[in-house]
């Protein structure tokens, strides 16, 4: 969050432009006169030209005119008789604004601030706001006034007896009351009517402070002026989720910049990675990829300043970094890069949790990966390598003892949930012909040693306990422990605070990702098929645009079990329409051949039974082409084609 910055408004006389009104018939007389006394000025015949004045002030009909006679009497140094003529005029045109704002000014401008701050309430919302600004600053510095006191409307009895404080207790006064959101049309108004953009920075900020990021955001100006300008709304439209416009005001960054970012490593580095979050949120893999790799580097300025210590606040920015380019190294098929960086993260960062997690889970796929038979080791033990294993080479095998022992070096630091559950993933992996029911009872241990109270755990703790109890034939004992958990952690307040829990489906908002998800399989797994579609869809609303951190399975894989499964509901409803459309949003998320090929499998399946056998063809030649072992894919295929 950008420092509130709040300084005391002692403004320079603001010009005020008045509007040229057409005059009647008599008034042509009074601009005569006026020229008269404009002569008188210029020859120093004062007497003459408050003669003139007088004359004019009587047959003057309009407010243009009448502000021309109060100019020259302020010109005079008559100032009685200028304010006079002002009083005068706003009794006649009470509602316009020109005249009440010359008058503010007038006030204003002679240190009368207590009265300016009573007239110029009109003011606030129109051109002329600035004074209305100015007026209200100026009396909270000089009289310690609170929010209250400033703006409403019904003054306190002891408020007239209240001591101003002196101008030495004024400059030290406390500046909170400035934090208040009533302050925010002020701050509006001082910008429109000085432009100078940290009055509406700070309207904005306030709106923050409150969690209107939408509402802080439409303040966003027309123009911006500076650097931190454009910084500070490419930030606050980020946090807006207004994506697109967050990377065109930080692209302006580059034609306001000064060198003033440049300067600064570790600003500049935190505006590129900004940048990179929203080119990747907008789905620029690529551009965001580029920002990521000129900070990452080695002899980038970004990379050199870090490794000479000059910027410890780049330690905070790096690991995501690291994270998000290896996952994209993943994803484009680029094992040696995602291998590189994964290595460079846990080396750089023992204790990154997500960083060791990533790790782990390269490790595991590459224990998966088939051994290289007898004419590939012949060739190596010739000297000979194939592109292929170039490749593999580059992106090495990783045992699962190197994982445990960084997890292990980790844990003594520190005893994260996360950690402790991650320990035990790797454990189960590097067992693989483990029983069942050894499996299940390992999770009874962990939950055990890990128990917060009476059926409430660490929610990593929770989640693991849960897909392993499922994934080992449990299912009963994971829904009983499940609905325990959540009674325990969402069972209510005791002072009322927070209602009591009811039903998942009844208030997903309360519940996370993970307990959604599990919830919604709990649902249709007990055919209650209306509350698993209600959950279904909650997580593709909530969860299916993109975010800033790519994960290495987490929400994803989540939203694609959402649509797929929402897509199974659909074709059980006989709907296959809809089921058509689920299934297809889940295969433009996937990359993953084999899962990719079983999702284009039943999307085959809803096409063909609409009647669509061209569509379920190339769905089915598809799922082919990813898996050729899919049976079911190929029995049907051999059915169409048959049936034509």
């Amino acid at each position: 969050m950008l420092l509130l910055v709040l300084a005391a408004l002692i403004a320079s006389a603001v010009f005020i432009a008045l509007k040229v009104r057409s005059s009647h018939l008599e008034g042509a007389s009074v601009t005569t006169e006026l020229d008269l006394v404009d002569s008188c000025i210029v020859q120093g015949d004062t007497k003459q030209a408050l003669s003139v004045l007088g004359r004019a002030e009587k047959r003057a009909l309009t407010a243009y005119d009448r502000l021309g006679i109060y100019k020259r009497y302020a010109l005079l140094g008559e100032d009685s008789r200028a304010e006079k003529c002002l009083q005068k005029t706003l009794r006649r045109f009470p509602k316009d604004n020109a005249v009440l704002a010359v008058y503010c000014n007038f006030l204003l401008r002679r240190n009368r601030v207590a009265e300016a701050f009573k007239k110029a309430v009109p003011l606030s919302g129109t051109e002329y706001g600035s004074l209305y600004a100015e007026a209200v600053l100026r009396q909270a510095l000089l009289t310690g006034a609170d929010a209250d006191e400033l703006f409403s409307r019904k003054k306190s009895l002891f408020s007239f007896f209240k001591k101003q404080p002196s101008p030495e207790q004024a400059s030290e006064l406390p500046n909170g009351i400035f934090l208040d959101n009533r302050f925010i049309p002020v701050y509006c108004d001082a910008f429109t009517g000085t432009r100078i953009s940290k009055w509406i920075r700070n309207a904005a900020l306030l709106l923050m402070l409150e969690g209107r990021y939408n509402e802080a955001a439409d303040l966003y100006p027309s123009e911006l002026a500076t650097v931190h300008d454009a910084l500070f709304w490419g930030v606050l439209f980020y946090d807006s989720a207004r994506y697109a416009e967050s990377l065109q005001s930080l692209l302006a960054i580059d034609a306001l910049d000064d060198g003033e970012i440049r300067k600064n490593i570790a600003e500049s580095a935190e505006l590129k990675a900004l940048m990179s979050d929203d080119y990747y949120i907008l789905g620029d893999d690529a551009a965001a990829q580029a920002m990521r790799e000129e900070i990452l580097s080695p002899d980038s300025p970004y990379m050199l300043a870090y490794v000479q210590n000059k910027t410890p606040a780049l330690g905070k920015l790096l690991p995501l970094l690291y994270m998000n380019t290896a996952l994209f190294a993943r994803n484009t098929g680029n094992l040696a890069v995602q291998y590189e960086r994964l290595h460079e993260l846990v080396s750089y960062y023992p204790l990154y949790v997500p960083g060791l997690a990533a790790y782990g889970e390269y490790a595991l796929e590459s224990q998966r990966r088939p051994k290289e038979d007898a004419l590939y080791l012949q060739l190596r033990e010739a000297g000979l390598r194939t592109v292929g294993m170039e490749e593999r080479d580059a992106a090495p095998v990783v045992g699962l003892d190197d994982v445990l022992s960084r997890i292990d070096a980790a844990l003594q630091q520190d005893k994260s949930p996360s950690l402790i559950v991650l320990r035990e993933e790797i454990l189960a992996a590097s067992e693989p012909g483990i029983e069942k029911s050894e499996k299940a009872s390992r999770v009874w241990r962990l939950l055990e040693h890990n128990n917060i109270s009476a059926a409430l755990y660490p929610p990593e703790v929770m989640r693991y306990a849960l897909l392993v109890l499922l994934h080992n034939g449990a299912g009963q004992d994971a829904e009983r422990l499940f609905s325990d958990y959540l009674r325990a952690a969402y069972g209510g307040a005791e002072d009322g605070a927070q209602p009591a829990f009811v039903e998942p489906a009844l208030t997903p908002e309360r519940l996370s990702l993970w307990e959604c998800e599990l919830a919604a399989y709990f649902a249709a797994d007990g055919q209650d098929y209306v509350s698993a579609q209600s959950l279904y869809r909650y997580i593709i609303d909530h969860y299916s645009a993109r975010t800033p951190v790519m994960s290495t399975s987490g929400q994803n894989s989540s939203v694609v079990n959402a649509y797929v499964n929402l897509g199974n509901i659909y074709a059980g409803y006989n709907a296959a329409p809809q089921a058509l459309s689920m299934l297809n949003k889940a295969v433009a998320r996937v990359s993953e051949p084999l899962l990719k090929a079983e999702i284009l499998y039943r999307s085959a399946v809803e096409s063909y039974c609409m009647g669509n056998s061209k569509d379920a063809v190339r769905s089915l030649q598809y799922t082919l082409s990813l898996n050729p072992s899919h049976n079911r894919a190929r029995l049907l295929l051999k059915q169409i084609q048959n049936a034509k």
